[in-house]
């Protein structure tokens, strides 16, 4: 099983704080805090995952961190 990081980018607008991971399009998180984006985002990863796994999309193995793939 392959191990590597994913980065995340969280940048804030006004009041929000927005976090996308470029290998993953359309998967994102949103808060008042980064904390609150990076947790929105890890779900998010989660989630679209398990719907790969669900559906038998292939998951974009470029850059799959260990934390993501314990589900």
């Amino acid at each position: 099983m392959t191990h590597d990081t994913n980065p995340i980018t969280i940048e804030k607008e006004g009041n929000q704080y927005y976090a996308y991971s470029e290998g993953l399009p359309g998967v994102y998180g949103v808060g008042t805090s980064m904390e609150e984006a990076k947790t929105g985002i890890l779900d998010a990863i989660r989630i679209y995952f398990l719907q790969c796994k669900k559906t038998g999309r292939p998951l974009p193995l470029r850059r799959i961190s260990k934390l993501l793939l314990q589900y």
